[in-house]
């Protein structure tokens, strides 16, 4: 079984900007714990390396295919589909990506309406409701 090249990438040194002595110091980024757990944020999609952002998108396409159903009928919230994507990449012990970056690629790939995505569902919630319907 071979490792994934994105999963032991490190950046290298020269590919870090210095910070002129004029400029002053940008705050690094991450999330709080809160109950989604302590993670570090990956730059937003528009400030991200082309290989940062199809790392990013790789990640998400394995979770929606574990995870996921992807139907014109269905619609998940945000809330509810970025939880499970945390789960499931902690569960992995991957590092995540921002909750910013997550909602960027999945409105590139899904029609956002309100807090959530039609196209897109927890395939766990889709089982639950077919039980019941059928």
């Amino acid at each position: 079984m071979s490792t994934s090249r994105w999963l032991t990438w490190a950046p290298k040194v020269q590919r870090i900007a210095k910070v002129s002595e004029n400029e002053p110091p940008k705050p690094s980024k991450s999330l709080s714990g809160g109950s989604e757990g302590a993670h570090t944020e990956f730059f937003p999609t528009s400030e991200c390396s082309p290989a940062e952002l199809n790392a990013a998108k790789s990640q998400i396409f394995q979770w929606v295919g574990a995870r996921c159903v992807r139907r014109r009928n269905v619609w998940g919230s945000e809330r509810s589909l970025w939880h499970d994507y945390v789960d499931w990449g902690q569960q992995r012990k991957l590092t995540g990506v921002s909750r910013k970056q997550f909602s960027e690629i999945i409105d590139l790939l899904f029609t956002r309406e309100m807090d959530g995505w039609w196209g897109i569902a927890l395939a766990v919630d889709v089982e639950a409701v077919e039980r019941y319907i059928m």
